[in-house]
């Protein structure tokens, strides 16, 4: 699966994509980012990297996915 994480570091918004194996893997690193506040959101996407990597950004926007946000952690880092 591929997680699309939103993050907010050092006054700059993030948007990176990362291939996990299964949702246990990614609950790590999410945990980690919530501690060190620096998460603000992400999507999951059920294909792989190589599947993802070939869409455009407007296929992207349309896929169904499973997305969870922090409006407050959003707001509270703008």
């Amino acid at each position: 699966m591929v997680i699309e994480i939103y993050s907010y570091e050092d006054g700059m918004r993030y948007v990176d994509q990362k291939e996990y194996k299964d949702y246990s893997e990614w609950e790590k690193d999410w945990m980690i980012m919530k501690f060190r506040d620096v998460w603000t959101g992400h999507k999951i996407y059920d294909m792989s990297m190589k599947e993802f990597s070939k869409l455009s950004q407007t296929q992207r926007n349309n896929m169904n996915c499973k997305a969870v946000f922090d409006r407050e952690a959003f707001i509270r880092k703008h």
